[in-house]
């Protein structure tokens, strides 16, 4: 382990809003102290998912799938494809139809032989992933058993890939780029869709409710489909093109579903579009700017990553700063302007919900609260289960700005310095910490410094223990001390 270079503390409210917060070496609410370096990776790399409580994968340009344990940092497995490497583009983990079968009550509420309202379905909460899929830019699916070394099944996809989502809870998929093709889960082609070769590329899809498909492209219009199940054969599929939903002003970004009833898309120029899944029509816009070019041409106020929350809120990254939003109330309940001095890539809450963490082109990872607290230790708790939103704002604060429009200013509270490369992504991994991946080829593991202290001081103990013979016959004699194995930390 290496100590995380800690650099700053936050400053006064007082702080001109188009300044970026700066702090001192004093970092009291950071407990993320320590580090860890998994060099594995021979370029950049662009993705990380969480595979349940022990292990997580990241894979990027270099091709390579590498599954690491959670707790040690350790390499499990390294899959490799068999020729030339191909980056890869997206990442998607399923369940297998046994384990769905397994994690469902009853069998029949799953899969297109259900409600025609289940295409939008994630696979249930208890069920744990059996299959890693990659899509690689050779134009190539990979099914990856994650309990074998080889490959499930190797899926010639019909053009380039660029996203994978799960359909029907899990027991079927989409993949989306120069066509939209429907897939069993194990692996069998239902159907697939050709696109115009003239447009572009698709990099989001996300399904909703009356069996469609909305997906964005680098243009500014989204387009919608329809998923058609002939009653004669429920196994089959058919997806047929819909309309146009028409409101950005230049090419979309992030497509995310808030809810069952409410998806939002958001572009270049910043504007965020709140979409009726029901009537297809847009419900409100908001961090519309008429002037969205600088001087320099540059797109200032571009959102880059979009996540929505319980139902109603969107955390948005848009440009150097971050906001979350409201859909509800129509509301701005956290914003600010400068968190960085690059544009941020992607966001996560940390410990438990209790911090935000955010990451940048410009090579950092910033820590954000908006609790009053001086220590982490000291943050509030929500008596009961609290959602990550419930834990960030705090009890009183969740409901005191729902009756103010001015939003929360968020206080800087930790910068971690460990990559030499833009961060590219941030995977919350509670309670051991988090992990991020760069352009600089390393994934870090960021760990609170007191419990891995602990977790050492504990096996010092349980190793001397084991070590050490104090039975009373060696007792007043010479003990032969064997040399201490530092590997088992």
């Amino acid at each position: 382990m290496l100590r995380a270079l800690g650099l700053q503390s936050a400053k006064s409210d007082s702080q001109a809003e188009g300044e970026t917060p700066e702090i001192t070496d004093d970092q009291p609410r950071n407990s993320y102290t320590e580090l860890q370096l998994l060099d594995r990776h021979t370029d950049i790399v662009r993705h990380l998912a969480r595979i349940d409580n022990s292990r997580f994968v990241s894979t990027g340009d270099d091709g390579s799938v590498i599954i690491w344990e959670i707790e040690t940092g350790r390499a499990m497995r390294v899959i490799k494809q068999n020729k030339s490497p191909w980056p890869v583009t997206c990442i998607l983990l399923l369940p297998s139809i046994t384990t769905l079968l397994s994690s469902t009550e009853e069998s029949e509420s799953f899969g297109p032989s259900g409600a025609n309202e289940a295409i939008q379905a994630q696979p249930p909460p208890t069920a744990v992933p059996d299959w890693l899929i990659t899509a690689s830019a050779n134009k190539t699916i990979q099914m990856w058993n994650l309990n074998a070394d080889k490959p499930h099944r190797t899926l010639q996809a019909p053009g380039a890939v660029k996203c994978l989502v799960a359909l029907f809870e899990g027991s079927m998929f989409c993949s989306a780029g120069h066509s939209i093709s429907v897939w069993s889960n194990d692996g069998n082609l239902i159907y697939d869709c050709p696109r115009p070769k003239a447009d572009s590329y698709i990099h989001t899809v996300v399904p909703i409710r009356g069996n469609r498909l909305v997906v964005a492209s680098d243009r500014p219009a989204l387009s919608v489909y329809n998923v058609e199940q002939p009653s004669s054969q429920p196994s089959k599929l058919k997806v047929a093109f819909f309309r146009v939903l028409q409101s950005h002003r230049e090419s979309i970004h992030c497509l995310v579903a808030v809810s069952d009833a409410m998806l939002a898309s958001s572009s270049l120029d910043g504007m965020v579009v709140l979409w009726s899944t029901l009537s297809l029509n847009p419900m409100r816009k908001f961090n519309e700017h008429e002037n969205f070019r600088d001087q320099l041409h540059s797109f200032p106020y571009c959102v880059n990553h979009l996540v929505a929350l319980e139902g109603r809120y969107l955390l948005a990254a848009i440009g150097n700063g971050f906001c979350m939003y409201d859909a509800i109330i129509a509301q701005y309940v956290v914003k600010c302007t400068n968190a960085h001095v690059a544009n941020i890539n992607h966001m996560s809450f940390v410990s438990g919900g209790s911090m935000l963490a955010t990451c940048s082109e410009d090579g950092v990872i910033r820590l954000w609260s908006i609790s009053s607290s001086d220590t982490a230790e000291e943050a509030p708790k929500l008596i009961g289960p609290a959602s990550p939103v419930e834990t960030f704002m705090g009890e009183k604060k969740l409901v005191s700005h729902r009756k103010v429009a001015k939003p929360i200013v968020p206080a800087l509270v930790g910068q971690l310095t460990g990559h030499s490369g833009a961060v590219q992504r941030l995977l919350d991994l509670s309670p051991d910490g988090f992990a991020s991946c760069s352009s600089d080829r390393m994934v870090i593991l960021w760990k609170h410094g007191s419990n891995e202290s602990q977790k050492r001081d504990e096996a010092v103990r349980a190793y001397l223990g084991t070590e050490c013979d104090c039975s009373s016959e060696h007792i007043g004699s010479p003990r032969s001390v064997k040399s201490f194995d530092s590997s088992i930390f």
